[in-house]
């Protein structure tokens, strides 16, 4: 998977170093979440996909980083979190 650069250089302008390292392509030891696992660990309702508010979803997955529940992960899941929403966020753009 590969991240279009501006991905990498917002990463590293926030001085997101994790996220980084994931863009950089850094082997990963836990496979992508689903969308409802990830919307989950963002904080949002998610008891269904359909329950999912999809510009919601994409935001928190902006913001990932800087989420108080995601901070508050052991660092392979915090990783896990935020590796899964920067591949989602590189689908959409």
């Amino acid at each position: 998977m590969t991240y279009p650069l501006y991905l990498r250089t917002l990463a590293w302008m926030m001085g997101d170093d994790d996220l980084v390292k994931i863009i950089d392509g850094e082997p990963a030891d836990l496979p992508n979440l689903t969308g409802q696992e990830l919307a989950r660990a963002l904080g949002l309702k998610a008891d269904k996909p359909e329950d999912i508010d999809w510009t919601e979803f994409a935001n928190a997955c902006l913001n990932a980083q800087f989420n108080p529940l995601v901070i508050a992960l052991p660092e392979k899941q915090r990783l896990q979190v935020l590796r899964t929403a920067a591949d989602l966020l590189s689908h959409i753009w």
